[in-house]
């Protein structure tokens, strides 16, 4: 897991901070396809399909219940 934080936040969601999609947290995960899948499927709230950055991860972020944003990816070789 990689935690963001950002002192001027405070105790909400760091996309407050750092508009739009900041990640509150961020879970490295073996198959990111499989996860966006099953989320999908059970109705999360996905916010942007899963895609490849150009710091080396596939990756796609949900946004839970509080508005806290959760970041699944995985490091590509």
């Amino acid at each position: 897991m990689h935690f963001a934080c950002f002192s001027e936040s405070g105790p909400k969601p760091n996309s407050v901070a750092v508009p739009p999609d900041m990640f509150d947290i961020y879970v490295y995960v073996d198959d990111v396809d499989a996860l966006h899948e099953e989320l999908v499927g059970r109705g999360a709230e996905i916010l942007a399909a899963v895609n490849e950055t150009g710091y080396g991860c596939r990756e796609f972020r949900v946004l839970d219940p509080h508005g806290y944003i959760l970041a699944f990816g995985k490091v590509l070789s």
